[in-house]
């Protein structure tokens, strides 16, 4: 009863608010690369040095408690041993186990298209041939081409973002590019089917859809209604063989 009334008295603003990032919780993802991604964002947020300022924020305030119990001199030792629980916090962000430094020379995927080289969105033929004018321009048509749906534009993104740096996209992107590449025409069934295999009824047949429209977008296969069939002159999809090859 009480919970119900929590929910009710709820501002409106906030109740939508929840149901948007419900909306667009994809249950059941086992992004690699978005994972990876959101881990960059998570060490660049709490890293160390804004969790070593955390700790001497600490450290100041029980040096200021002490010494008022100093000046009050009715402490006795015995309450003194007693850290609270704020220098038992301070006390074991200063012992943890320090984070393993990442491997040299592994670059880190790029957070924002615009940094992104403008060579790496020719979709078709050499970008050599090209002169930073026309791989300026041929950038800004493609990014034009960016789909509206969010879980596509993520998809987007993350494909140009990871194959920039030389990693592979997207679980799902991959796994269904590797049945592409395969068997070189396959049907958003085909997709689903291979999805299931790993995923939920819904979860496949989502990603399947998602996939149809993204890999038409980006000229790694022409879709034909269900139907995908691989661009042999696709710059992206020999970007993603590499990558899948790397050790």
């Amino acid at each position: 009863m009480g919970k119900q009334t929590a929910v009710n008295e709820m501002p409106a603003t906030d109740i939508e608010s929840v149901e948007a990032l419900l909306d667009d919780l994809d249950l059941g993802d086992g992004d690699i690369a978005e994972l990876e991604a959101a881990e960059e964002v998570i060490e660049d947020i709490v890293g160390d040095d804004i969790a070593d300022e955390e700790v001497q924020d600490l450290e100041l305030q029980l040096e200021r408690e002490e010494a008022y119990n100093e000046q009050d001199g009715g402490v006795s030792a015995d309450m003194n041993t007693e850290a609270p629980a704020q220098a038992q916090a301070a006390k074991a962000a200063t012992n943890k186990t320090p984070r393993a430094p990442k491997a040299a020379g592994v670059p880190r995927t790029p957070r924002d298209l615009a940094t992104v080289d403008a060579a790496f969105f020719v979709l078709e033929g050499e970008a050599a041939d090209m002169d930073q004018v026309a791989l300026d321009a041929n950038k800004a048509a493609v990014m034009a081409t960016v789909p509206t749906q969010k879980k596509i534009a993520e998809k987007f993104e993350n494909l140009f973002s990871a194959l920039s740096v030389g990693k592979q996209p997207s679980v799902y992107v991959v796994q269904a590019f590797k049945l592409l590449d395969a068997k070189k025409t396959i049907t958003s069934t085909d997709i689903v089917a291979s999805f299931k295999g790993s995923y939920k009824q819904g979860t496949a047949m989502s990603q399947a859809g998602q996939i149809m429209n993204l890999f038409d977008v980006v000229k790694i296969a022409k879709r034909t209604k269900n139907t995908l069939v691989l661009n042999e002159n696709s710059v992206i999809a020999e970007r993603i063989r590499t990558a899948i090859a790397k050790p």
